[in-house]
C-alpha cells in the first residue's frame, strides 16, 4: 500500500503539473521565437512556429481580424480548474479521485504596442485559493490550499505576443522565497505565454474554420497537437469561438522526472487527449471574455526505481475542465 501510494503522488505530478496543467488548461499553443527579456526570470521553452490552415473562410462579408488592445488596457480574469482522475497501478485501481477546484485571479496590462502589431503585456497573480466543495478531506484540502497559496500566489512576469496571437516570448518572476521547482516555474511559464486564441492570415466570416497543428515538448515529452477551430459568430470586435482539440504522443524514451523523488525514472508509454470548447474574444483586449474547455485525457507510464528490476506499469485517465472569465 505505501508503494502504491509513493506510486500515486507520482502520477500526479506528472498528470498535475505535466502535460494536463501546462498544456489542456491553455488549450493554446506555445511561443513561437522566445526571446530573453530579463535574467531573473524562467522563459518559457522555445518552439517551432506552429501551422496554421485555413479550412473555410466563411461567409461574406470577410474581414481580417487582429488584435489591437490599446496601451494600459487592464483585465482581471478568474480561472476555475478542476479534474476528475481514474488510476491503476500495477494493474490495481486506485479509488477515483475528484481534486478540490482552484480558483486563480489573473491581472493583466499591456504596456507598449509595436508598429509591427506586437502587444507587450505584464501579468500578476493577486491570489489563488481552493474551493471547499467537499471532494477532499478537510485536512487534505488545508494542505493543499497552503501549498498552492504559497507557490503560485503573488507570480508576476511579462510576454509578447503578435497581432495574431502568437507568442513570441514570456518569462515569469516567483514570489520572494518560493521554492517552487524549476520545471513547474517553466511550465507555469509556457502557460502564461498561452493567453491568446491563434488567428489565421486570410479575411474570414462566419462559419470560416482553420487548424492549428503544433508539434509541443511538455516536460521531455512530445506531443502532437491539432486544434480546430470555427467562427461562431462576429459582431464588432467580438468574436465567439468553438473549439476542438486533439493530442497525441507515441511510446518515447525520454524521461519523465521533472519533480520526481530521486531514484525515480519514469518512462512514456502513451498518451492521448481529446477536448472541446468555447470561447468568446474581443480583438481589442487581451484576455478573452470568457473560456471553457473540457478535457478527457489517457495516460500510460512505466516506472522503475533505482536498483530495481522491476517496472511497474501505470495509467491515468482524467477529466479537466478549466473556465475563464474577465472582467
Amino acid at each position: 500500500m505505501k508503494k502504491l501510494l509513493s506510486l500515486s503522488s507520482i502520477f500526479l505530478l506528472l498528470t498535475g503539473y505535466g502535460i494536463a496543467h501546462g498544456r489542456i488548461a491553455a488549450s493554446l499553443h506555445p511561443p513561437a521565437n522566445v526571446k530573453q527579456l530579463s535574467d531573473d526570470a524562467t522563459k518559457a521553452s522555445s518552439a517551432a512556429q506552429p501551422k496554421i490552415e485555413l479550412l473555410q473562410a466563411g461567409a461574406e462579408p470577410r474581414r481580417v481580424l487582429r488584435f489591437q488592445p490599446a496601451v494600459n488596457a487592464r483585465q482581471t480574469t478568474t480561472m476555475k480548474m478542476k479534474m476528475n482522475i481514474e488510476m491503476a497501478i500495477d494493474n490495481q485501481p486506485l479509488p477515483q479521485m475528484t481534486l478540490p477546484t482552484t480558483v486563480t485571479t489573473i491581472e493583466t496590462t499591456v504596456t507598449r504596442v509595436d508598429a509591427n502589431g506586437d502587444i507587450h503585456y505584464q501579468f500578476h497573480y493577486p491570489n489563488i485559493d481552493v474551493i471547499n466543495d467537499e471532494s477532499a478531506p478537510p485536512e487534505s484540502l488545508q494542505i493543499m490550499r497552503y501549498s498552492i497559496k504559497n507557490m503560485l500566489a503573488g507570480l508576476r512576469g511579462e510576454g509578447i505576443i503578435d497581432s495574431r496571437g502568437y507568442n513570441k516570448g514570456a518569462k515569469i518572476i516567483p514570489p520572494e522565497g518560493s521554492k517552487m521547482p524549476k520545471e513547474l516555474l517553466e511550465g507555469i511559464s509556457n502557460y502564461i505565454g498561452q493567453i491568446s486564441f491563434p488567428l489565421p492570415d486570410e479575411p474570414i466570416g462566419i462559419g470560416a474554420q482553420w487548424s492549428v497543428s503544433d508539434e509541443l515538448n511538455v516536460n521531455g515529452i512530445n506531443v502532437n497537437q491539432i486544434a480546430k477551430y470555427e467562427l461562431m459568430n462576429l459582431e464588432n470586435n467580438a468574436a465567439t469561438l468553438k473549439v476542438n482539440i486533439q493530442q497525441q504522443a507515441s511510446p518515447q524514451q525520454q524521461k519523465l522526472n521533472a519533480g520526481l523523488p530521486d531514484g525515480v525514472e519514469t518512462t512514456l508509454k502513451s498518451y492521448s487527449g481529446q477536448g472541446e470548447g468555447e470561447a468568446k474574444i474581443r480583438l481589442d483586449e487581451l484576455m478573452p471574455i470568457f473560456s471553457t474547455v473540457a478535457m478527457r485525457s489517457a495516460l500510460e507510464v512505466t516506472t522503475k526505481y533505482s536498483g530495481s528490476l522491476q517496472v511497474v506499469p501505470m495509467s491515468v485517465n482524467y477529466l479537466m475542465e478549466v473556465n475563464l472569465e474577465s472582467k
